[in-house]
């Protein structure tokens, strides 16, 4: 005979079993309660002891209903609810305004001032950068329309010689003259135009010689010509007819020596900026170039 107490299986059905008998007598006994007797309750604390000293523990008799969960109820199994994930958001990078895609033009540049040496008429900007530059042996028409784009349309005037050799035609922007002459320019010795100066501005732009060119900053109309100090030639003095008044005439800003033309003896030829100034006032009146040391 078997004289060891149930455990595992065995002693699970063995306590489900007297269970099941002790809930159909009650039943079979009490038809009309709803809620459990004492005996009943007695039964069971029998059983959960019996459960707990046979080693099947509280876990055992949660399982098996013998233990009521809180509330007098019994225990429902535990359910796992899946916590959901959460989707990330994505922020739209915002578009920057198109105006951060506009790239400026650049400014435009503006003219200043021009100079005039014995090689070259300049037009500049106001830092000093170079707009245009001519030499008096390319076609005058280019610095006419540029003067014109600065001062406006200018008094156009036809010369014939007078005995100096030239014919040609002028333009004038009151203060300022090119004479362009008639036969095209032929380097070294035949510029096609040359340009007067008589005003120290023109439309609001300065006009002075090239620095150096007479002094270390050039010069205007309206300097005194004691400040011709740099690269003067030895002048000579006349007397203007119409007004009887004495004016000196000389170079600044000489070229080197040009080459040697078989027609004009002498030499050597050069380019200079000529300047007149009145005697009784000191003061320089009109300057022009290219001005050459031969001819009329």
């Amino acid at each position: 005979m078997r004289t060891e107490p149930p455990t595992g299986d065995d002693l699970g059905r063995l306590l489900a079993s007297m269970k099941q008998n002790v809930l159909q007598q009650t039943a079979a006994e009490r038809p009309a309660r709803t809620g459990r007797s004492s005996l009943v309750d007695r039964l069971l604390a029998v059983l959960l002891g019996a459960g707990v000293l046979l080693g099947i523990g509280a876990g055992a008799a949660f399982a098996l209903g013998l233990v009521p969960g809180p509330g007098g109820t019994q225990s429902a199994p535990a359910t796992t609810t899946a916590t959901p994930t959460a989707t990330p958001s994505v922020t739209p990078t915002p578009t920057p305004p198109a105006s951060e895609y506009l790239v400026e033009p650049a400014p435009v540049p503006i003219a200043t001032s021009i100079t005039i040496s014995a090689t070259a008429v300049t037009v500049l900007t106001e830092n000093g950068a170079e707009l245009a530059v001519f030499d008096y042996f390319q076609p005058a028409d280019e610095i006419v329309a540029t003067f014109t784009s600065l001062f406006g349309p200018p008094v156009v005037t036809e010369l014939v010689s007078r005995g100096d050799g030239f014919t040609g035609t002028r333009y004038d922007w009151d203060g300022i003259s090119v004479n362009d002459d008639t036969s095209p320019g032929t380097v070294p010795h035949d510029p096609d135009f040359h340009v007067s100066v008589l005003r120290a501005a023109v439309a609001g732009l300065s006009i002075r010689t090239a620095p150096g060119v007479g002094s270390s900053g050039g010069i205007s109309i309206g300097d005194p010509a004691a400040e011709l100090t740099i690269g003067v030639e030895d002048g000579s003095e006349s007397t203007e007819y119409q007004t009887g008044r004495v004016t000196h005439w000389t170079r600044i800003g000489i070229t080197d020596p040009l080459p040697p033309v078989d027609d004009l003896p002498g030499g050597p030829y050069n380019f200079g900026v000529g300047v007149t100034s009145y005697t009784d006032t000191g003061l320089i009146e009109r300057f022009g170039a290219p001005s050459p040391n031969w001819g009329p």
